[in-house]
Formats: C-alpha cells, structure tokens, sequence
C-alpha cells in the first residue's frame, strides 16, 4: 500500500491524496514427490522487485479510514482464505495440474499491519505485532520471544473487551487486552505476516542516525526537550555536513531506505561515527553496529539459509549480545517496534519449515517503488474524466509491466 501524492483531476476535489495498492508475488514452486523430497520447479530471484510484484488491486483510498480500507481489502482476505487449503486444478500444456497455494501477507508497513491486524497504534505499551512483547519485557526478557499471536487469539480478546461479560474494569480489561483494539480485519496469523525488512531498515536508520546525534551532541537524553534542541540541531547539521563530504550524498535529499543502506554499510562504518567526541563510546557505538551490519547481512538475504548458514545459527546470540550492549552503555534509549522485532524473531522466521525460508526475498520494496508508476501511468497512460476508468487504465497497464512473457520478450 502506498502513502503517496497521486495526480488529481478537478473531479477529484474529494479524494485523499493517497493510493491504495494490493499485489501478490510468486516467491517459488514445487513439485511434491511421494519418495526423495520436493523438486523445486521455480524460485522466483527477486521477489521483492516492482517487476515481479503483480497488482491485484489499484485504487485512491485512506489507509487510515477504517470505512476505506474495510470495503478495498475485504473482498481480497475472503478470496484469499476461501483459496487457503483448496486444491487448485489448472489445465497446463496440455495436462490437468494440481496446485495446492501457501500465503504469506507480508510487504505492509507496521502502522498498517496494527490498524488492520486489530491491535493498538505504534504508541502502544505492547510494541510487536508478532509476539505479546511490552516495552517493559523487552528489555528484561531479551531473547525469550517467540511468534505467538494468532487471528483466534486476536478475534476472542476484541470480542471479550467489546462485550465485557464479566463487567472488568477498564484498568482490568487493558490488562487482559494484550495491545488488541478491535477485531481485525487481515486474517492472517503473524507467523504468515512476518517482518518487513525494508521498513525495518528505514526504522532502525532513523534509531541509529539519533544515537550517532546524541553522542555527537554529548547528550545523553532521548526526548527533544528545550534544554537539549538547539544542541541536537547543531549536532544533526555537523553531522549531515560530515556525511555530504565524506560519502557524497546529502541525507536530506535521500529516500529513507537508501540512506539507512549508506548508514549500515561496511565501508562507511568508521566515517560515521568520526563525529562521537569520546572514543570510549565510539567504540562501544562501533561494536553495536558491527554486530546491527551482520544481522543485517542475514535478514536482507533472500537464501539466508544457503549463503548465511553460520551467521543464521548465531543470530540470536549475536542480536541479544547486540541488545545487552545497548542497554548497558546506551541506557537512555527507547527500545522501538522494530529493534525488538529484529532481535527477536528473524531466525525463528527463516528456521520455520513452513516459512518462506527469508525475511528480506519479501520485504516491501517492490510495492514501494510501484508508487511512482502508479503516479506516473495514472498522470500519462490513463483515460481523463472518471476516476474509475483511470483506474482501470492503471491496473491493465501495470498487469503488463509486470508480465513475466513480456519481460522476457523485451529481452530478446
């Protein structure tokens, strides 16, 4: 789903100025053999690119408006869990062949992920959307997490709280709630949502670039408070100047996710930190992001069990060492959504037989980037006049883009 200006026509006076896209991937195929395994017949090489990411739905709606999202995203879950253990018989090269289809809702930032999955915003005390993890436990339970919310789960507790049977105190019932809100309206459990490593990377380059500020400021204090503003300001200012020359690309001018890539690559890493005055915290700071760039390495790979089998073995040891120096010698900052989310459960994902065996081969990246075809076909490709035709227009035109046929003649 995009979050992103769209061209409007003066018959779009009371549209949001957001588009609303639904997609799918094929991520692989295989062949079930009753002796010696499966046979791996596809595997799709990057399945997080816009060419592979094929629409299913193309719209003008706010995400944010539970009236919108309910009627563009409730006929695709109930299509999509009618075909959730059906048997699909589909007539291939002269030969009736059976399919039997596994899905995985990932590719959707956290904010939709709560407003749909029927939990509490970002803000809330329960900070995954994955595990039952608060603020609080995250810190002092590291590395005990596992995968344990379900739509079962989520459904009963948002039905308990709106009917109250047992007549709690709300004080009682947010206690009983484990950060649930409202029924959801995505089915799918969190062991089929996972984590989106795009936005993970975008999230935890903005948590990082914040420490590197900090500790160039010699402020050790989260919160952007009166007192420490106009040093933090500077701070930041001397630090993007630092970057600019160094590394030869202005931060301000950046897409979020390409500057988290410049922050967390390996040959910038003593550039970045050159800023911290002490070299006691530097080095400390430098230690983290060592072990933050082998995690890194693990969850943005698309065969992390292939090419990264001895770091995907160490991972939760690394991530909880890497967690315990935070806490030790950064004690000032907060632990966000997506550090837990990153510690916690990227091995578990990748390990799990019945998982798509990859955290980054289905990260967010090819539906963000259709965001700029979106604009770019509805503005020039597509018929004027009525919103619903243009739309049409658009959904057809990117159906073709993303034709694997057509790919593959233009190569010829």
């Amino acid at each position: 789903m995009g979050d992103v200006l769209v061209y409007k026509e003066k018959s779009d006076t009371f549209l949001p100025d957001k588009a609303f896209r639904s997609s799918f991937a094929i991520l692989r195929i295989e062949a079930i053999r009753q002796v010696g395994g499966n046979i791996v017949v596809f595997e799709e090489e990057k399945p997080n690119s816009v060419r592979c990411n094929r629409p299913l739905l193309e719209g003008i709606g706010d995400e944010n408006n539970i009236l919108t999202a309910s009627l563009l995203q409730i006929p695709i879950e109930d299509e999509r869990e009618f075909l959730k253990g059906k048997v699909l018989k589909v007539w291939c090269f002269g030969v009736w062949r059976r399919f039997h289809c596994k899905f995985f809702n990932s590719m959707i930032d956290e904010k939709l992920d709560r407003a749909e999955g029927g939990l509490a915003g970002s803000g809330s005390r329960y900070l995954c959307t994955l595990c039952t993890a608060t603020r609080e436990s995250s810190k002092s339970e590291l590395g005990s997490f596992t995968i344990n919310r379900t739509y079962c789960m989520t459904s009963a507790i948002a039905d308990y709280i709106r009917v109250n049977p047992d007549k709690l105190s709300k004080a009682e019932l947010d206690g009983l709630s484990l950060g649930v809100k409202q029924r959801p309206l995505l089915k799918s459990d969190a062991e089929a949502k996972l984590l989106d490593a795009t936005h993970a990377d975008i999230n935890l380059g903005i948590f990082f670039k914040k420490i590197i500020v900090r500790e160039i400021a010699a402020v050790q204090k989260w919160e952007l408070t009166e007192d420490i503003k106009g040093l933090v300001e500077h701070a930041e200012h001397k630090f993007d100047a630092h970057i600019r020359k160094h590394v030869g690309s202005a931060p301000q001018l950046m897409m979020p996710g390409n500057y988290s890539r410049q922050l967390f690559a390996e040959k910038n890493a003593n550039v970045i930190l050159a800023l911290i005055p002490s070299e006691e915290r530097r080095e400390h700071l430098a230690i983290i992001m060592e072990k933050f760039r082998l995690l890194r390495s693990v969850y943005r790979a698309h065969s992390p069990r292939v090419t990264h089998a001895r770091e995907l073995r160490q991972y939760k040891v690394v991530a909880v060492q890497m967690g315990r120096e935070l806490i030790s010698h950064f004690d000032y900052v907060p632990w966000p959504n997506y550090l837990h989310k990153v510690i916690e459960h990227p091995q578990e994902i990748i390990e799990n037989e019945d998982g798509p065996g990859s955290v980054g081969a289905i990260s967010g990246e090819g539906n963000e980037a259709s965001n700029k075809l979106f604009r770019h076909m509805r503005k020039n490709l597509s018929r004027k006049g009525k919103v619903i035709h243009g739309l049409r227009d658009v959904l057809w035109l990117h159906w073709l883009y993303s034709s694997p046929k057509l790919i593959r003649l233009s190569k010829v």
